[in-house]
């Protein structure tokens, strides 16, 4: 059978709505995963544990409005989703710097990436990343033939966003990272005199993205 569904704003045509929408949208409202159909992803490894979850800044109570069958609530579920959805990764690195092999972690992550993706189409139109890596190794030691602890990170950032869709990351892509190195193994470094390679972390992004 046929639903029926009642009208909130009867007299306004879709575009008109959208504006309305949009006007909801603010970060003054409280961070929520209200209305996504999955709320949080976590890949835990020996040497990461990446933990994904989508928010959105939008009303819940306008969401709440599929549930009594307004059309406006379905309309602005679809709106959440492709305009409004902020991806935050937190990446723990938690392994051995020196069995970390980063061309391994970028293929079994990019799979996992596609996977989330084909399951959640929405997914791919999210262009606003929140990236947060804590660098806590369980151990370190320097070596010539491995990457330094910001061109890993760095790297790390690339896979992550790879699954965003290129029209949204040329038109409006916001990437906002943070890299966080644990005291102790910075005091390690300085009493040793070793770089850790901060500077490699600091990049442009494609065309048209920001960080």
């Amino acid at each position: 059978l046929a639903m029926d569904y009642r009208l909130l704003l009867p007299q306004l045509p879709p575009e008109l709505r959208d504006l309305v929408y949009t006007q909801t949208v603010t970060e003054d409202n409280h961070a929520t995963s209200t209305g996504l159909d999955f709320t949080s992803k976590i890949y835990d490894s020996s040497h990461t544990r990446v933990e994904i979850i989508p928010v959105h800044y939008g009303n819940p109570a306008l969401l709440a409005l599929q549930r009594y069958h307004f059309l406006e609530g379905g309309e602005y579920q679809h709106f959440i989703l492709k305009n409004a959805v902020q991806l935050r990764i937190h990446v723990m690195f938690k392994g051995h710097t020196n069995t970390f092999v980063q061309e391994h972690w970028d293929k079994k992550m990019g799979a996992h990436l596609k996977n989330l993706a084909k399951r959640y189409p929405w997914l791919r139109k999210v262009a606003d990343y929140d990236i947060r890596i804590l660098w806590k190794p369980a151990s370190w030691a320097p070596s010539k033939k491995k990457r330094r602890v910001g061109a890993i990170a760095k790297r790390m950032v690339e896979v992550l966003t790879q699954e965003m869709d290129a029209d949204q990351r040329a038109s409006r892509g916001v990437v906002k990272t943070d890299l966080r190195v644990a005291d102790f193994v910075v005091s390690d470094h300085i009493l040793k005199g070793e770089a850790l390679g901060l500077g490699e972390f600091v990049w442009e992004l494609d065309a048209g993205a920001r960080k």
